[in-house]
């Protein structure tokens, strides 16, 4: 799998764009899921920085 590796800063105006629908949605899906998709993210990504 190929992906692209973005800027810091790049990374945190993503992050900043998505917290309205995470926010909007996690009623909606329940906070535990929403928690656990988020925390195997910042999993994945600290593999990925290593």
């Amino acid at each position: 799998m190929n992906f692209n590796r973005i800027s810091d800063e790049e990374y945190i105006r993503f992050q900043e764009a998505v917290n309205p629908v995470i926010e909007k949605y996690s009623d909606m899906i329940g906070e535990e899921i929403v928690e656990d998709y988020l925390s195997e993210i910042q999993e994945i990504e600290s593999r990925l920085n290593n």
